[in-house]
């Protein structure tokens, strides 16, 4: 919220609109959305589509800075995305381990996002205080292709099973 209000001057309610429209897209896409694609399309290839897309989203967001465009494409797609790689991840990751150690490491991955959740913010915020915070749209673009190369390499791993 604080990249939208300093980008486009927004007041705090209109900021916090956003963020529910948001949040509201990825309800609905995980909802609606996310088994009907894991029905269609392998979780790897699914996931890797949802990564290249969310990089490419926050490239083009960083080209230009027109509101409407941002409102209408970038956090739609944005939602549609993180919400398909957090779903895939979760699936691809509980199809990799042995039944009887799945709800164990389901709770572990619960802990570990949660811990992303907490280092995330301070990593960009010493990157962005950095760099500024107009060139938050390249730097997570930049952190989607880092996941990208990471998600093919683990994906590609032998001793990963699925």
């Amino acid at each position: 919220a604080l990249y939208e209000a300093k980008e486009w001057a927004l007041t705090p309610a209109i900021a916090g609109y956003l963020s529910a429209y948001s949040q509201l897209l990825s309800f609905g896409v995980e909802w609606a959305l996310v088994g009907k694609l894991a029905k269609r399309l392998p979780l790897r290839q699914l996931l890797m589509l949802s990564l290249v897309a969310a990089m490419f989203n926050s490239w083009l967001e960083w080209c230009h800075r027109i509101f409407p465009l941002y409102v209408l494409l970038h956090l739609p797609v944005g939602a549609v995305s993180k919400s398909i790689a957090r779903a895939c991840l979760s699936s691809l990751f509980s199809k990799a381990l042995p039944p009887a150690d799945v709800g164990l490491a389901l709770s572990v991955l619960n802990v570990c996002q949660s811990g992303v959740s907490i280092i995330a913010p301070l990593y960009g915020g010493v990157l962005l205080g950095h760099l500024g915070l107009r060139a938050q749209p390249i730097f997570a673009a930049f952190n989607y292709a880092i996941l990208i190369l990471i998600s093919s390499w683990a994906l590609a791993s032998p001793r990963v099973r699925l």
